[in-house]
Formats: structure tokens, C-alpha cells, sequence
């Protein structure tokens, strides 16, 4: 699951990280019915949601490397985070023996593998407001589930102190109930940093794939361009360009074991003589 996603870059990059690992299908039904996993996103913004949905249909339509991203085709589970709901309440209509029908209460509940915060978690003030709603991404992880957070270096004194907000609040949340013992721990990373330069390989990807797009726009609307957004897009795609981008992981890791139960005297006494009877 990918909270407040935006244009969606963790979900398609989630999904090129894991279709890497499968093999090639001759249609995109069959890769969508054996990938062995799914995405779903948190996304208030009925604009970023909409694009979403028609930048993944066109994209894997025009698929050339026949592996699609399996993004939601249509809109994500979850609108808004705060008071995200993990055991979500839904009717669905069943015949009863008459024929008729009649609504049928059940509880869907949402567990992941692998939540992603990607620059939405911005000042300590917002990440201390939204804590019950971190709290519970990792109480409701599966075990071995995997939380990432996103965004800028740690080196800056506001992100310094989002961090520590975050790793506070996942740390000592309590995760234990009466069937499970679990708790979620930070994963120290040996080089928690990465990025790219904009003179590399990655980067001059990006330019030809800038310019492509901007070449566009002018053919076609060169007229609406702001001439400050024209002068930035024609700076960046020139081959002396560079600019080092850099961001910084923070990953935490869920831990569950079910809780020994207290046995039964009475049982425990039953099985004690059945064992003596046998020797």
C-alpha cells in the first residue's frame, strides 16, 4: 500500500521491483492473474486519483515490454488517511430463500506486506498528528511485513526531526493482543542515502525523456507554456545540465509470534495419566 501517492512513482517502481521476478506472459491477463500480488493506494485528490487510473490504461496499452504495471487499473481502496480504517464494514446484496434480496453485512480486512510513505510525511507537527494513523500501518503489517519512509536527508534539521518523530511513534507503539505477541523495529541500513545525478545514466534518460515531453507541448501548445516553466524545462534537458538528487530510506520491520497459551490443568492432568497408563 502506498500512502498519499500523488502521481504514483513507489507504486509503479513496487510493481517493476516485483514483475522483475516473474516470468514473461503473452498477455497482460495472465501476468495480472499469476503475479502474486497486488497494490493499493491512499489518495485524497480526485484529480491525482483520475490520472492514475488513465496514465496506467494508456501506458499498458501501449506496453512494448508485454509487462504492464500493475497498478490499480481503477481508483485505490483509500481516500483519505486520517482515520484510515484497516477493517473496513461492507453490504453486499445475497438471495435469501424467498428469492429476494437482502444485504449481508461482512468485514473487509486489509493486511500488507510492504507499506510506503513517500514524501508525505513532511514536519514533525504533521507526522506527530497523524501517529494513530502510523501506529496502526504496523499493527496491521503481516509478520515480516516491511513499513518505508521516503523523503529528504536526515542532515536537515526538519527532516532530522520528522524522523525521529516517525521511528518514536512506530517503536513504541504496542502491537501485542491476546493471540500475538509483536513489535515493529527499525531496520539499520548500511547506507540509508540514495539518489542520482542528473549527468548519469539515470539521469540522461530523464533529459531525453524531458525533452520528448517538451518538444510535445510546444508543437502542439507552445503558445499556454509560462515562459518560466518553457525557460526551466528547455535548462534542464541541455547536456551540460547536473544536478545531484538525493533522498533518505528509513525502514522498519513487524515481528509476530502467537502468544503461549496457558494450558488446561484439567487437560494437562488427563494427558499426565493416559501417559502413565501406557508405560
Amino acid at each position: 500500500m502506498d500512502v498519499g501517492t500523488g502521481p504514483g512513482p513507489s507504486m509503479y517502481a513496487v510493481s517493476d521491483f516485483y514483475s522483475n521476478t516473474l516470468p514473461k506472459r503473452q498477455n497482460e491477463d495472465s501476468i495480472r492473474e499469476q503475479a502474486g500480488f497486488s497494490i493499493d493506494y491512499v489518495e485524497r485528490s480526485y484529480q491525482f486519483r483520475n490520472w492514475l487510473h488513465h496514465f496506467t490504461e494508456f501506458v499498458n496499452y501501449y506496453c512494448p515490454t508485454q509487462i504492464p504495471w500493475l497498478v490499480p487499473f481503477h481508483h485505490g481502496t483509500f481516500d483519505d488517511f486520517q482515520n484510515l480504517e484497516f477493517n473496513q464494514t461492507e453490504i453486499r446484496l445475497e438471495r435469501d430463500d424467498d428469492g429476494e434480496q437482502v444485504p449481508f453485512h461482512y468485514v473487509r480486512r486489509h493486511r500488507f506486506d510492504l507499506i510506503v510513505f513517500s514524501n508525505f510525511l513532511t514536519t514533525k507537527e504533521q507526522t506527530a498528528a497523524f501517529s494513530k494513523e502510523i501506529e496502526n500501518c504496523a499493527r496491521y503489517l503481516r509478520n515480516d511485513g516491511i513499513l518505508v519512509v521516503v523523503g529528504a536527508k536526515s542532515s536537515s534539521k526538519k527532516y532530522k526531526e520528522v524522523y525521529g518523530e516517525i521511528e518514536k511513534t512506530i517503536v513504541l507503539g504496542r502491537y501485542s493482543n491476546r493471540k500475538l505477541v509483536a513489535r515493529c523495529q527499525r531496520v539499520m541500513l548500511s547506507d540509508s542515502v540514495m539518489g542520482y545525478s542528473w549527468k548519469d545514466g539515470y539521469g540522461e534518460r530523464l533529459k531525453a525523456l524531458t525533452k520528448s515531453v517538451f518538444d510535445a507541448l510546444q508543437a502542439h501548445a507552445g503558445d499556454v507554456i509560462p515562459k518560466e516553466a518553457a525557460d526551466l524545462l528547455r535548462n534542464s534537458v541541455q547536456p551540460e545540465y547536473s544536478r545531484p538528487i538525493e533522498w533518505e530510506l528509513l525502514v522498519f520491520r513487524k515481528k509476530a509470534r502467537p502468544r503461549q497459551q496457558t494450558p488446561n490443568p484439567s487437560v494437562h492432568r488427563t494427558l499426565r495419566d493416559k501417559a502413565a497408563q501406557r508405560r
